[in-house]
């Protein structure tokens, strides 16, 4: 969604800058109606440039691989759709799978799994990892957070204290990531409590800062922009389909909203229920998918 922004201000190098995205081939599903745009957040230890340094809150005892931290589908001008990784889905061969955990097999499970489980049909496929939105927040110059309690989360690496901060990259990735940490509390560490869904919102929150700053400085600022596209689009998959130009019709997004979903107790697991169906029809997702092969 950043590099929406990017592109838009930087045509007359759209060539030079296609170059640098990496392609993947995708079988996207059959749909009629408007285009939908899977925007992923990669957690993909493999990609990391020492992956024993805990920078990526991994280590020699992690699995190597990509997994889905983000999952956002966006409508251009209309919806932009926040969706749980722990959303439980049947693949093409019957078996249940969690959707943060299809990337590991291909990025065409996931596009399937949304397709038969959330019955959302994907039109354009981008997707960032972790290396990629820690450079992108540090060509930024950092974000600002507000915290109301100190936070630490041992697994992420996350350290901060609370009030008011303006955060590198490696801090807002750590934010993002965590689920099993802790805040000081009457001056005790204790669990934080909000498991997942305190992570998805604290992502949804950070996103949105990104997406205001890099819109604000690369418009007032096309140099930046061109820095930001070079330094970030290495770490950047798009479907080998989508033009880099037609990022562009990101650029404009409405407010983050969340799917509601109905969470497993005690586990990381989470199931569609009525409300969800509900909300998917509400923002126009009605007409079902294909998979296409």
């Amino acid at each position: 969604m950043v590099v929406a922004l990017l592109v838009a201000a930087m045509v007359a190098e759209s060539l030079v800058l296609s170059s640098r995205p990496q392609r993947v081939e995708v079988a996207l599903p059959d749909a009629d109606g408007a285009p939908t745009w899977l925007i992923v957040g990669l957690d993909d230890r493999a990609e990391a440039a020492d992956p024993d340094n805990g920078d990526f809150g991994t280590g020699p005892d992690k699995p190597i691989g990509a997994r889905t931290d983000v999952i956002v589908l966006v409508r251009p001008g209309r919806t932009a759709l926040s969706v749980s990784r722990d959303i439980v889905v049947l693949q093409q061969d019957g078996r249940p799978q969690r959707l943060g955990n299809l990337w590991l097999r291909s990025p065409q499970a996931l596009v399937d799994g949304l397709c038969t489980g959330l019955q959302v049909p994907v039109t354009h496929l981008v997707a960032i990892d972790m290396r990629g939105f820690q450079t992108l927040v540090d060509t930024l110059g950092g974000i600002e957070v507000t915290l109301p309690e100190a936070m630490r989360d041992r697994r992420t690496g996350l350290s901060i204290e609370a009030g008011s901060h303006t955060i590198d990259g490696r801090t807002a990735l750590a934010l993002v990531r965590s689920r099993q940490g802790e805040v000081l509390r009457n001056g005790r560490w204790v669990p934080e409590g909000t498991g997942e869904a305190g992570r998805e919102a604290r992502a949804a929150t950070v996103m949105a800062d990104v997406v205001a700053k890099a819109k604000a400085r690369g418009t007032r600022n096309p140099a930046l922009a061109h820095t930001l596209a070079w330094r970030v689009l290495p770490d950047v998959t798009l479907d080998a389909d989508t033009p880099l130009a037609e990022l562009a019709s990101l650029r404009n997004l409405p407010a983050f909203t969340s799917l509601p979903v109905e969470r497993t107790p005690n586990s990381n697991l989470a199931a569609l229920t009525d409300q969800s169906r509900q909300t998917l029809t509400e923002l126009g997702w009605t007409s079902g998918c294909t998979v296409r092969r």
